[in-house]
């Protein structure tokens, strides 16, 4: 026995019992600082996973945003709805919130800021990559954007950052599993801290009672700041909307349920906590056996991401994109699963609106029968453009071209045509620098081609060249150039001999008028003589003679007054001047009075415009007209005569109208003829010039006459004139007079 032990055994008890208390005490209060700090460092451990989780699902709801972003992007190009772009701005705001959180909760691990400063720049160039293809869409419509949108730039953008983002997640996982590993082993720490308690509270029942009941209140507090790491991170899975994200037992039943789970599935919790989830999968996925698979894959190598079609509570199916992580113990014991579902099928819609508008425009570029050529700009060193470079043809550019596509693909103009003309790549390259758009027809000389060309650039370096051949429609042209040229000349000629003619012929008339005024003069003189002079010595059938002599003789004459003034109508010059109508019509309408005194006319002659023309012309169209209506209302008791306006077409017609015997419209072409005559001599007199006349007055004002009657039952005649008519505010007087 060593000397200090037996210097310890002659100690009285109490000393002994003193001294054994002090050092079991003195090793409690040693154990409780190391369970206090080993408390501290767990507590400090479950604030670290729990914020691990925060960043897993910020970095989670920056993708979905940029998903959001995409998916509005794409659906704008695909069908221009403003819609889409409000969808495209809201993902936007998304990811800015969850890239600031990100960096906020990253802000103490220098590796992950380094990733997100990685990623961060990939983000923006997607970002500017979408805000291209949306004002590509606005400014020049979905061809011009979905030609962008085939180059893939956008998937390359996404796949580098899906694989920023799994970088990070990585990390974020990595340190997720060193945290609970170090949590873990601080439980257990506590536990033998409590242990080691307990043992000395045997040896010290005192001592030991106050150790242990210390340390079971320090575990009690572990325990509900572990409780409270495990709330604050279903509190952050229950607030996320956009995914539904559930636990599951090893079974496949469903343990937790957040609110992105109840808004895309439908379900309330306690409607679905329990049930297996194979509920979620279509009734065709079911029989495959398709959910236990899906468990199965998981299970065995830690991870399942898919995409398919799911049920909703009221049947209705969605497009999902699903990831199943396993859940394992330190052990490696299966402890279930994490199902996180996202539904995406406005982005499905989208991509499948956006495949079948590829398809369209691929048809319509295979079926169009215009050529279509899209061409590259190829630039000297100092940057000026002094090629173009075959990118793509469609089949009829061989028809139009006459080249075959193999022989110009990934080729440039000048190797392809090395005699084309300057001016066609000159212009091409305007087009190319300047983005406006040509349209032009052009001389290709080595084709031997005439083309009709529409050239537009298509993105920087680039354009599209539409053309069709026209070689036969210039050679037609250019014949009928020849045939408009030949023909004017002949018009011309011919238009000079009629003119010639119609002189010679008028003034042959304007001669034979006034030689014939003399031998009638004295026809009629001599008639006269005789009946005046040898009355007695005359039989009644020679003065019956005489008078139809005298009357023949006046026909003839009143037939060479109105030929004269046809005559002079055809060669006089029109004065115009803005005359009002209704005057001319009124005087007309005097004069036909007093040649009628006895007659019961009706007049009526309603306010009409003031045109421009001559005014000793149309008033010589009233009296001929008002003169026929007066004499073919004849054998009338009560005769009306009727002088208006009409609208038709935009254009003031004048109309004189009768209630006299009429006349066919079968022989309405006979009208306006010289010498035309719809009624007999015995009935109505008229040398059928009259109607003549008003015609060659009207067409040499620029007007048109027409008319419309019914046999029995009066006639209607229509005229216009050329000439701009102007309604006024006509006097009173002329609004409605009427002349028994």
């Amino acid at each position: 026995m060593s000397t200090s032990a037996k210097r310890f055994n002659v100690l009285p008890l109490e000393v002994r019992f003193l001294t054994g208390f002090g050092l079991a005490l003195a090793i409690l209060l040693a154990a409780g600082v190391v369970q206090y700090r080993t408390l501290q460092a767990l507590v400090e451990t479950d604030r670290w996973v729990a914020q691990t989780h925060a960043v897993v699902a910020e970095i989670e709801g920056a993708y979905s945003a940029l998903q959001q972003s995409e998916s509005g992007t794409r659906g704008y190009v695909a069908t221009g709805e403003e819609s889409y772009v409000r969808q495209h701005d809201a993902g936007i705001s998304r990811l800015t919130a969850h890239l600031q959180a990100v960096r906020s909760l990253t802000a103490d691990n220098p590796r992950q800021q380094r990733n997100l400063d990685k990623l961060v720049p990939v983000i923006n160039r997607k970002i500017a990559v979408m805000h291209e293809l949306i004002a590509l869409r606005r400014e020049r419509g979905f061809d011009a954007a979905s030609q962008v949108l085939r180059q893939g730039e956008g998937l390359k953008v996404m796949n580098e950052l899906r694989d920023g983002v799994d970088a990070m997640q990585t990390e974020e996982r990595r340190l997720l599993e060193t945290r609970v590993a170090a949590s873990r082993a601080g439980v257990r720490s506590v536990d033998a801290v409590v242990i080691l308690g307990n043992l000395m509270a045997i040896v010290v029942a005192c001592a030991g009672s106050w150790i242990a009941l210390r340390g079971s209140a320090a575990r009690k507090r572990a325990e509900e700041v572990l409780r409270g790491s495990e709330e604050r991170f279903r509190l952050l899975v229950g607030q996320v909307k956009d995914y539904a994200i559930i636990m599951l037992d090893p079974e496949g039943r469903v343990m937790s349920w957040n609110e992105g789970a109840q808004r895309i599935k439908g379900y309330v919790a306690f409607e679905i906590i329990r049930r297996n989830f194979a509920c979620f999968y279509t009734p065709e996925d079911i029989a495959r056996n398709r959910p236990q698979e899906e468990l199965s894959v998981a299970a065995r190598e830690g991870r399942f991401e898919d995409e398919g079609w799911r049920v909703r509570k009221d049947q209705s199916r969605f497009w999902a994109s699903v990831v199943i992580t396993a859940l394992r113990d330190e052990a490696g014991k299966l402890r279930g699963f994490t199902k996180v579902t996202r539904d995406i099928t406005e982005r499905k819609q989208a991509a499948e609106a956006l495949l079948e508008s590829e398809q369209n425009y691929r048809m319509l570029f295979s079926q169009m029968l215009v050529g279509f050529v899209l061409l590259e700009a190829i630039c000297d060193e100092s940057g000026k453009l002094c090629d173009l470079r075959y990118l793509e043809v469609n089949p009829a550019f061989e028809t139009h071209s006459g080249l075959l596509r193999d022989s110009v693909m990934g080729r440039t103009i000048r190797e392809v045509l090395p005699h084309l003309e300057p001016f066609w790549i000159e212009t091409f390259g305007k087009v190319v620098t300047t983005g406006e758009t040509v349209h032009f027809e052009s001389y290709a000389q080595p084709l031997q081609k005439w083309f009709e060309v529409t050239a537009f650039r298509t993105r920087r370096g680039q354009l599209a060249v539409t053309f069709a051949d026209v070689t036969v429609r210039r050679r037609a042209e250019n014949q009928i150039r020849k045939l408009n040229e030949e023909l004017e000349q002949r018009v011309t000629q011919r238009t000079a001999e009629l003119e010639a003619t119609n002189k010679e012929l008028e003034a042959f008339t304007y001669s034979v008028s006034h030689d014939l005024r003399a031998p009638l003069r004295h026809i009629d003189g001599f008639s006269k003589m005789l009946l005046e002079e040898d009355t007695a010595g005359l039989a009644e059938d020679s003065k019956r003679y005489l008078s139809r002599i005298r009357e023949g003789t006046k026909q003839m004459g009143q037939l060479v007054d109105d030929l004269l003034n046809l005559a002079r109508v055809g060669r006089k010059e029109i004065a115009l001047q803005v005359t009002g109508l209704s005057s001319l019509a009124q005087e007309a309408a005097e004069d036909i009075k007093r040649e009628n005194p006895t007659r019961q006319i009706e007049w009526t002659i309603q306010p009409l415009p003031f045109v421009e023309c001559d005014p000793g012309l149309i008033k010589q169209v009233f009296v001929n007209l008002l003169s026929n209506a007066a004499k073919y209302t004849r054998p009338r008791p009560q005769a009306h005569i009727e002088v208006g306006v009409l609208q038709q077409e935009g254009q003031q017609i004048i109309f004189v109208r009768d209630n006299g015997v009429g006349f066919s419209m079968k022989y309405a072409d006979k009208l306006f003829g010289v010498f035309q005559r719809l009624h007999r001599a015995e009935d109505f007199e008229g040398t059928g010039i009259g109607l003549a006349t008003v015609q060659r007055i009207l067409h040499k004002h620029g007007g048109r006459i027409w008319a419309e009657a019914k046999l029995d039952k009066g006639a209607t005649f229509y005229f216009a004139l050329g000439g701009q008519m102007r309604n006024v505010e006509a006097k009173p007087a002329e609004v409605d007079r009427r002349v028994a």
